[in-house]
C-alpha cells in the first residue's frame, strides 16, 4: 500500500512506495526535500463472525456436591448409589453383589440371594427352587475303592460342605424338570418289572430273564442318576465355608457378572 504525502513547499500531494517510509525524497515539481513519514492506520475493533462465539476462559470441571455416604462392605466414603466401591472394588448393586462369573461357573456368596432370572434360560421369573447342596472334594471317592462305602460314607458325611440356596426358574423350566423327573420314575419301575414280565408272561429259559433282570438294573440306575441330575438343575463344582462355584447356569446370566478375581470376600 502507497504512503501518502504533501510537499511541505509547493504544496503538491505525492504518492511513495512502502519502502520509502523513515527516508527523505526530492519534490518533483519543486524539488525540495520531503521527509516520508511511517502512516499511522486508526485501530479497528474486530467482531466475531456470525454465528461464531466469543472466546471465554475455561472454567474447568464443575464442582462435585454429589452426596456421598460410607460403603456397607468396607466403611470407606463414596458417592451415593454407586453400582460400585472404588476402595473394595465389591459390586453394590443388590442385583450382583456377591455374585461372579468365573469361566462358565457361576461364584457365590453363601448367603447371596439369587436375581429373578431363570439360571436355565436368562429369563425373568418369579419362582425358586430351594436346593440343598453337598459337595467334598473328589479324592475322598478313593475311600470308596480302598476302604468300602461305609468307610467312605462316614467320612464323607463328616467332612462334606453344605449350602442351602433358591434358584430361579421359568415356568418352562419348573415344567422340564417335573417331566425329566416323571420320566425317571417310568423307567425305574418299568424295568423292576421287566424280569417278571419276561419269565412269567413269555415263558423264557432261565438264564434269558436272568440276563434281562441284569438289563433291568442297568436302566435302572442310568434312569436314577439321569433323574437326579434333572432334579439338581444346576451341581457344585465346589463349596467352602463363604463361597459356592456352581455348573449348568446360562451364559448369559454369567455375562451380567463381573468377572471372579479370586480375592472378592
Amino acid at each position: 500500500m502507497a504512503i501518502e504525502v504533501t510537499c511541505t513547499v509547493c504544496g503538491k500531494n505525492l504518492r511513495a512506495m512502502d519502502s520509502a517510509a523513515g527516508k527523505q525524497a526530492k519534490c518533483p515539481d519543486c524539488g525540495s526535500l520531503i521527509s516520508i513519514l511511517e502512516p499511522v492506520y486508526d485501530a479497528v475493533e474486530e467482531f466475531p463472525a456470525p454465528g461464531g462465539f466469543d472466546p471465554v476462559e475455561d472454567p474447568g470441571p464443575p464442582p462435585d456436591d454429589r452426596h456421598r455416604s460410607p460403603c456397607p462392605l468396607c466403611g470407606e466414603t463414596i458417592v451415593t448409589g454407586a453400582a460400585k466401591c472404588r476402595f473394595c472394588g465389591e459390586y453394590l448393586d443388590s442385583a450382583i453383589r456377591g455374585l461372579w462369573r468365573s469361566g462358565n461357573l457361576l461364584v457365590m456368596r453363601k448367603e447371596t440371594t439369587l436375581p429373578d432370572r431363570c439360571v436355565k434360560s436368562n429369563q425373568p421369573c418369579s419362582r425358586a427352587l430351594p436346593r440343598n447342596l453337598t459337595w467334598h472334594h473328589p479324592a475322598l471317592y478313593l475311600t470308596l475303592f480302598l476302604c468300602g462305602i461305609i468307610p467312605y460314607v462316614v467320612i464323607a458325611l463328616i467332612v462334606q460342605k453344605r449350602a442351602r440356596i433358591a434358584v430361579g426358574l421359568s415356568e418352562e423350566w419348573f415344567a422340564r424338570r417335573r417331566r425329566s423327573i416323571l420320566i425317571a420314575w417310568l423307567l425305574i419301575l418299568g424295568s423292576l418289572a421287566m424280569p417278571f414280565g419276561v419269565g412269567i408272561l413269555l415263558n423264557v429259559p432261565a438264564d434269558v430273564v436272568g440276563f434281562s433282570a441284569l438289563a433291568a438294573v442297568v436302566i435302572a440306575l442310568g434312569a436314577a442318576v439321569s433323574g437326579v441330575v434333572a432334579a439338581r438343575i444346576v451341581s457344585p463344582i465346589e463349596i467352602t465355608d463363604t463361597h459356592i462355584w456352581l455348573k449348568g447356569v446360562h451364559p448369559d446370566y454369567l455375562a451380567e457378572l463381573p468377572e471372579w478375581d479370586g480375592h472378592s470376600h
